[in-house]
C-alpha cells in the first residue's frame, strides 16, 4: 500500500499581537491489526462468521484548518480555529450471501467502505498566572456525521448504510474551563495581626457538553432515523483547595482537599 500525503501550513503575522494560520493535508492511518487477522483460521462453525481481511487499505483523511490568534495583553491570549475533515475508507463490514460463486455459507468480511466528515470550530482563552489568578477556557462546536459509528455497527446484517447520521460520539457543544486563585505569602486578611490565609489556593474545573445522540425505540414509534434524538446535556465541577506552610521553618508542606463532582450532578 502506498499514498502520497502532501501537507502545507502557513502562519502569517498581521500585527505584533495577531496572526493568521492555515493548514491543509492528506493523512492516512493503517487499520488495527485485529481487523486484518480476526478469525484467520476461517472457522465457519459459528452462527455469523466474521473474518478479517489482510488486504485492507489505509483509512484516509483530508483535513482543512484556518484560524486566528490574538494576544490581548502580556497575560491574556485567544485562539479561534475552524476545521473540516473528510474521512474515507473507514473499516466496516460487508455480508456475502451463500450459494453465490460456489459459496455454500454466508459470511461477513471487514472492508474499507464507511465514510465520515467532521466540521466545527474551537475557541480557546488562556490567562497566564500572576501572583493571584490564572485560568483558561475552551469551547468547541462540532458536527460529526458518518455512515457508521463503529467497525461492527452493521454486523450482523446484510445491507450497508447509505445515510449519514450523527455519530455516537458526536457532542455538538463542549466546554472546558478552569480557574485558580492563590493568596501569596504574607498577604490576605489577618486575624490578630497574623495572615492566616496566606498560601491558600483554590482551583475549579468545569466540564460540560451536549448529550449524546440516540435512536428512539418502542412499539409504536414506527420508522425513525438513527441517532435522531439527543440525551440531556451533562456537566461536572471539580474543586481543589489547599494550603502550604512550613514545618520547623525548613520543610515546606501542603495539605489539600479534592472534591469531585462538587454539585453531585
Amino acid at each position: 500500500k502506498q499514498q502520497l500525503s502532501p501537507r502545507i501550513g502557513i502562519a502569517h503575522p498581521i500585527s505584533d499581537r495577531t496572526k493568521l494560520h492555515f493548514s491543509y493535508g492528506h493523512f492516512f492511518q493503517n487499520p488495527e491489526f485485529q481487523f486484518l487477522f480476526e478469525n484467520n483460521q476461517y472457522d465457519l462453525n459459528v452462527r455469523e462468521p466474521l473474518f478479517g481481511q489482510a488486504d485492507l487499505d489505509a483509512e484516509r483523511k483530508i483535513s482543512y484548518e484556518v484560524g486566528v490568534s490574538h494576544q490581548f495583553s502580556d497575560r491574556i491570549a485567544a485562539h479561534v480555529t475552524a476545521y473540516y475533515r473528510d474521512i474515507t475508507g473507514l473499516i466496516g463490514t460487508r455480508y456475502y450471501f451463500p450459494f453465490v460463486d460456489g459459496r455454500y455459507t454466508g459470511y461477513t468480511l471487514y472492508v474499507n467502505e464507511d465514510y465520515a466528515n467532521v466540521k466545527g470550530s474551537e475557541l480557546t482563552l488562556d490567562i497566564r498566572p500572576d501572583s493571584y489568578f490564572s485560568g483558561g477556557l475552551t469551547y468547541t462546536y462540532m458536527i460529526a456525521k458518518g455512515s457508521a459509528s463503529s467497525e461492527t455497527e452493521q454486523y450482523p446484517g446484510t445491507s450497508e448504510s447509505t445515510q449519514l447520521y450523527f455519530l455516537n460520539f458526536d457532542r455538538t457543544h463542549v466546554l472546558n474551563a478552569s480557574a485558580s486563585f492563590r493568596i501569596p505569602e504574607g498577604e490576605g486578611p489577618t486575624v490578630f495581626g497574623a495572615p492566616i490565609f496566606q498560601n491558600i489556593d483554590l482551583s475549579l474545573i468545569l466540564r460540560a457538553s451536549s448529550g449524546a445522540p440516540y435512536t428512539p425505540s418502542g412499539r409504536d414509534v414506527g420508522f425513525v432515523e438513527r441517532n435522531s434524538l439527543r440525551q440531556p446535556g451533562i456537566y461536572s465541577i471539580d474543586m481543589i483547595i489547599g494550603k502550604s506552610f512550613y514545618l520547623f521553618e525548613s520543610i515546606e508542606t501542603r495539605i489539600f482537599v479534592e472534591i469531585y463532582n462538587l454539585t453531585d450532578h
